[in-house]
């Protein structure tokens, strides 16, 4: 149900995408400038190295982080000379203050090359959430089974909508609440029981041409994003357009053709507190203003209840100072073609720190835990726990190749945790739940469910360290107060 066996980290573009323009994970709008990589070429030979490497050789690359750093005021430009891609340090413009979300973020403007991003307007504390928005539009997408049309609830016994069959719902308040009732009475179910199958990507996109038809603020704020800039030749992203056509009731291709390409840069993936993906959704700008960095200091958590839209929180993964930009990754960080995906699906090249300044041996090292935590995943699917669980410390001892309070250092202690259960190592259980429940309170939120779990656990250590016993009801996990028996700290 939890931690092992799951995979909790972001898949490649392939994996996660349903067509060439489908939402990979963790998607967001980005400003960000076309930015260098000097070190491209020597950075290609990393992998080939990668197998070389001692477990110490890889602590000492994660330590050291980036060999260089972007000097203070410097930002880097791009210009064509000659046919040829030029780089170079400029002045870098300070941002404008642009509109104010509320006390604790605001959208700036960084200059043309940019475009906006979203500061901190004054000092923000780990684990604090800052921003919370419902989707203009969302969609279902269940990889490991269906999902509810509405909350994107596991289903288990289905209601499926009495006209097309096309979507299903978790139970009578999701299947009788607005968006239910909406999708019966606008003409979407009608079209979509005439179509064998529809892409969760072509029904986000008939939902947003139909709020942009109703709201002429929702209509302005589409038009504006940024989107792939040719699409002529795009074979695949005709075909899908023709099925949003049908499916919102609109008379120019084109424009679906136009909001699918918005999608493909703008929307975000829906994931659960496992980080599986659940759904797909385009939220308003102040969700979207957030640029990509490969050190993110927010994460993009999401909120579901019975019958209502996933509501998308920022947290704060670390102390972060008034008048810096927030961000968060729009990747696997641990793909060693991230930059790739980032230009061909985003549109820029990252360059920040971790990107444009990385060492060979730190993206050797990088490739080297990738393969650790792919070998961990496939002893999981084979349970074998004992050298899974070997394996699992192994890139616990790497989590500083990830930022600071992120979410999936906290789901690795987590299975870090039951693995060392499982083989019998319960004092080294012990430390990985402790630790997953000090992250998972900061990345998750305390009222998650695997905060709650790691809680739970950690209580029951307690108990069996000084020699008392949990009675609980076994056909309920809520039936006791473990809290009511745990001494002061």
């Amino acid at each position: 149900r939890v931690a092992v066996g799951t995979s909790t980290c972001a898949k490649s573009i392939s994996e996660a995408s349903d067509l060439t323009l489908a939402i990979p994970r963790a998607i967001t709008w980005q400003r960000r400038q076309m930015a260098a990589l000097e070190s491209m070429k020597d950075l290609e030979a990393a992998p080939a190295t990668s197998a070389a490497l001692s477990m110490k050789e890889i602590e000492e690359a994660m330590e050291r982080g980036a060999t260089s750093a972007k000097p203070e005021g410097l930002t880097l430009q791009q210009s064509e000379e000659g046919g040829k891609t030029r780089w170079s340090f400029q002045d870098e413009a300070p941002p404008q203050e642009a509109k104010p979300i509320n006390d604790d973020v605001a959208i700036k403007s960084c200059g043309a090359t940019i475009g906006v991003g979203l500061f901190a307007r004054r000092k923000l504390e780990g684990g604090s959430v800052i921003l919370r928005n419902e989707p203009i539009a969302h969609a279902a997408r269940g990889f490991d089974g269906a999902r509810c049309d509405v909350c994107l609830a596991p289903v288990a016994k289905s209601v499926k909508c009495k006209g097309c069959a096309a979507v299903v719902y978790c139970g009578k308040a999701c299947a009788t609440s607005i968006n239910a009732t909406a999708h019966m009475k606008n003409g979407e179910c009608k079209a979509a029981a005439a179509l064998p199958k529809i892409l969760p990507t072509c029904l986000l996109a008939a939902r947003v041409l139909r709020k942009m038809r109703a709201d002429p603020a929702i209509n302005t704020y589409v038009r504006a994003l940024k989107r792939k800039s040719n699409l002529d030749g795009d074979d695949e992203l005709r075909a899908a357009a023709q099925v949003v056509k049908q499916l919102s009731g609109e008379t120019d291709e084109n424009a679906c053709a136009a909001v699918l390409a918005v999608l493909q840069r703008n929307a975000h993936s829906v994931c659960d507190d496992e980080l599986r993906e659940v759904g797909v959704a385009l939220y308003p700008r102040a969700v979207t203003a957030a640029n990509h960095s490969c050190r993110p200091n927010i994460w993009p958590r999401f909120r579901f209840t019975v019958s209502k839209a996933p509501v998308l929180e920022y947290a704060v993964l670390s102390s972060v100072e008034a008048n810096k930009e927030l961000t968060h990754e729009y990747a696997d960080l641990l793909d060693e073609h991230r930059r790739e995906s980032l230009r061909k699906n985003y549109g820029f090249v990252c360059a920040c720190d971790e990107c444009a300044f990385a060492s060979k041996a730190r993206e050797a090292a990088r490739t080297q835990l990738r393969t650790k935590r792919d070998a961990m995943e496939a002893h999981l699917k084979k349970e074998d726990w004992a050298a899974a669980a070997a394996l699992a410390e192994d890139v616990a001892r790497l989590e500083g190749f990830w930022a600071p309070g992120h979410p999936y250092t906290a789901l690795h202690r987590l299975r870090c945790a039951k693995l060392q259960n499982l083989v019998g190592n319960e004092r080294e259980a012990q430390v990985h739940i402790m630790l997953a429940l000090v992250r998972l309170v900061v990345s998750h939120g305390k009222e998650s469910s695997l905060a709650k779990e790691a809680a739970d656990m950690q209580a029951r250590v307690i108990h069996k360290r000084e020699g008392r016993t949990l009675v609980e009801d076994a056909s309920s996990d809520d039936d006791y107060d473990w809290r009511a028996g745990m001494r002061p700290w």
